[in-house]
């Protein structure tokens, strides 16, 4: 068979030989406690400088494997880079768009949210103010924070440009920029 296959007899030899207990077991126990230790977010790229520095000798295949029988995985958590505030805090405003999004003339609804984009600099956030019934963009913000002076500065140059009056609905998601 090994001739047919073209196999190494050396190799089957030290497979047929070879321990069928689990290999490395202290490798193991030291990948699950630094994959517990990351709140089980640490992969395999961080797993393996981990256990270099513990003193053990290991590859990433190795330790992939490993991981693989183990069952772990790491977890990559990209978090919001703000929150919203908690509904305890802020007093709920009453919708009065209730999804009524045709509108009959301009300067009579706007609608706003924040939006963040990554740059190589970090976080960039952008508040921009739209008008139902054209749907063009009236106003608008960058910050590197979100924080009500972002909201703000939208809403003023949004004033500036359409100089709407009284009566103007601003509808938002209530985020913790605009309730505050």
């Amino acid at each position: 068979m090994l001739r047919v296959l073209k196999g190494n007899r050396t190799s089957f030899y030290e497979w047929r030989n070879r321990s069928r207990e689990p290999d490395h077991p202290l490798i193991r126990v030291a990948i699950h406690e630094a994959h517990e230790v990351s709140d089980r977010t640490y992969g395999v790229r961080r797993v393996v400088p981990e256990l270099r520095s513990q003193g053990f000798t290991c590859g990433k295949k190795l330790v992939a494997r490993l991981m693989r029988e183990e069952g772990l995985q790491g977890v990559f958590k990209l978090t919001k880079p703000y929150g919203k505030a908690k509904q305890a805090e802020v007093q709920a405003i009453p919708n009065d768009l209730d999804r009524q999004f045709l509108v009959q003339s301009p300067n009579t609804v706007w609608v706003s949210d924040i939006t963040y984009i990554w740059t190589r600099s970090g976080w960039v956030y952008l508040a921009v103010i739209l008008d139902l019934y054209s749907r063009m963009i009236v106003g608008w913000s960058v910050s590197m924070i979100a924080d009500t002076s972002l909201v703000l500065e939208a809403l003023r140059a949004a004033v500036l440009r359409r100089r709407p009056g009284r009566g103007v609905l601003m509808h938002t998601d209530q985020g913790c920029q605009y309730t505050s």
